[in-house]
């Protein structure tokens, strides 16, 4: 950091030591923001963003697209387990959103 604008001048050589940030590189397609996970310097050439996923009903006029957003009472955590856990999915939501009998084993990779 050489300014911090909400700072009172003149801003102190201290207090600059101790601001920092980590530049992510971003993107935007289709009204989403995409963050790359890995920390980016100008010595790195940036993401190609045409990799980004997208979904052709969002470009199609005949489509409407609702974005909702809802708190949920649970933590980061959770709901992390719960979106990587896909196997969970037929027995503890059967009868709403799955079956117990369309259970299968899902072969998951996590790679850094």
């Amino acid at each position: 950091c050489t300014k911090v604008p909400q700072a009172i001048n003149p801003v102190r050589p201290a207090m600059l030591s101790k601001c920092s940030n980590v530049a992510y590189a971003v993107a935007e397609r289709q009204g989403i923001v995409w963050l790359y996970g890995r920390p980016h310097d100008s010595l790195t050439p940036p993401p190609d963003p045409t990799r980004i996923p997208t979904c052709p009903a969002l470009d199609d006029d005949r489509f409407v697209h609702i974005d909702i957003s809802r708190d949920m009472p649970y933590s980061a955590d959770i709901l992390l387990e719960n979106l990587l856990d896909n196997s969970h999915v037929p027995f503890t939501h059967h009868k709403t959103v799955s079956r117990r009998e369309r259970g299968v084993p899902i072969n998951v990779v996590l790679s850094p």
